[in-house]
């Protein structure tokens, strides 16, 4: 997040990379005081000159390609971080989690804002800026590009819509479906009935109108693409911006930095080895507090089963024989066993069809009365009890309209 912070004191070029043709893109070139050096609205990267190159370049990716939101997580060190990310979204995401880059920005109120994307598009992005020599300092969802308002929402308008409803919120869609899709945010978001006021950026060649309706209300800033990169970085230097290239991606400085970084080498290093020191403390204490909960929950099940007890002795041996003794207790109650065994083959999903009717349990054998769609399905009923070792007698099969209807004598084998 460094380099976020100094962005606006440095030589920069600022490159959008366009959804619908990512060959295709716009940029700024500014100097230390943010003044214009050079703007191209739309372009190849190889008109890009040699030495602009070599300066500190931020990159703007399309919105639609990357999946933005916060999650509540534990305190943990980076590695410990980075390794639990990806099952903590499992649940939100369609790819393989093994197929996605998680990058992550600055906690706040305990939430921790991530950015996923597939490796395969990063790949993309930048195998495409490399080839014209351009390795980026920071890469950025262009969500982040799209200024947040004090009230109401913000959109830009370039080849669709892309609208920003909050710092880590919002959503990319066509033009002919944006009232639609801003119709179902607000529900999903609880907001209230009165119109919303959107500030609309347009940077189109030809942007199509935006009609005012009773829920939303458009205010439409007509702007240049140059100019609107020019301003965006003001919101690219908040530290809410979270930046792609971490991790396995992370930006490799410039020649130029590489010397700074020796004056500082120490004290980072020092740094590190504390907070890893420090994180592997706090582990230490959660998984200490989580072994003392499971101590105690394992000593209040045993006192329930033994309570005669006075202390917690060879609580796994003497719990597991309590077992084999209840289980051998089951066998022998000829009851339990036959009903046991039949469930089994009448559990929802294996006879779908077989329905029970009666059950009597006399002289140790069970009398079911049963019905079935058909007499194949009955003698299959029939022959799967008899796979188990019981004995089946089958009276009394007649068909009762488009059910067949019998009695099942069944005894142990």
């Amino acid at each position: 997040m460094a380099e976020q912070r100094n962005l606006l004191n440095q030589k920069k070029v600022i490159i959008y990379l366009h959804a619908t043709d990512t060959t295709q893109a716009s940029w700024v070139v500014l100097n230390e005081q943010g003044e214009l050096r050079e703007a191209v609205s739309r372009g190849h990267l190889v008109d890009l000159s040699v030495e602009v190159k070599q300066w500190d370049s931020y990159v703007l990716v399309p919105a639609q390609d990357i999946f933005i939101t916060k999650i509540a997580m534990p305190k943990l060190n980076r590695y410990q971080l980075m390794q639990a990310l990806p099952f903590a979204l499992e649940e939100q995401l369609i790819e393989d989690v093994s197929r996605l880059h998680f990058a992550t920005g600055h906690p706040a109120e305990g939430q921790l804002p991530i950015a996923v994307v597939a490796k395969e598009k990063l790949d993309h992005w930048l195998a495409h800026l490399k080839q014209w020599d351009i390795n980026p300092n920071a890469m950025f969802s262009t969500l982040f590009a799209v200024s947040e308002q004090t009230s109401g929402w913000a959109m830009l308008q370039d080849e669709d819509c892309l609208v920003r409803m909050a710092t880590y919120q919002g959503f990319h869609c066509a033009t002919d479906a944006l009232l639609q899709l801003i119709e179902l945010a607000k529900k999903e978001n609880n907001v209230p009935s009165d119109p919303i006021p959107i500030h609309v950026t347009s940077i189109a060649e030809t942007p199509i109108p935006l009609p005012n309706t009773e829920s939303v209300i458009f205010n439409v800033t007509q702007m240049s693409v140059t100019a609107w990169l020019s301003n965006t970085i003001h919101s690219l230097s908040l530290s809410s911006a979270i930046n792609l290239l971490q991790g396995d991606y992370q930006a490799k400085r410039k020649t130029s930095s590489t010397k700074k970084i020796w004056k500082v080498i120490g004290v980072v290093l020092l740094c590190w080895v504390g907070l890893m020191l420090f994180g592997n403390m706090i582990s230490f204490f959660m998984l200490h507090r989580k072994t003392q909960e499971v101590d105690q929950a394992i000593y209040a099940i045993y006192k329930a089963n033994f309570p005669e007890s006075r202390s917690l002795v060879a609580p796994r041996q003497r719990m597991e024989k309590k077992l084999k003794e209840m289980e051998q207790q089951t066998n022998r109650n000829q009851f339990l066993f036959l009903l046991a065994s039949v469930a089994n083959e009448m559990k929802p999903g294996s006879t779908s069809s077989v329905h029970l009717l009666a059950m009597d349990f006399r002289e140790n054998q069970l009398n079911l009365t049963i019905s079935a769609a058909t007499f194949d399905e009955l003698d299959d009923l029939v022959q799967r009890l008899i796979n188990q070792g019981l004995l089946v007698k089958q009276q009394n099969a007649v068909a009762i309209g488009s059910q067949v209807r019998a009695t099942l004598i069944i005894q142990r084998g």
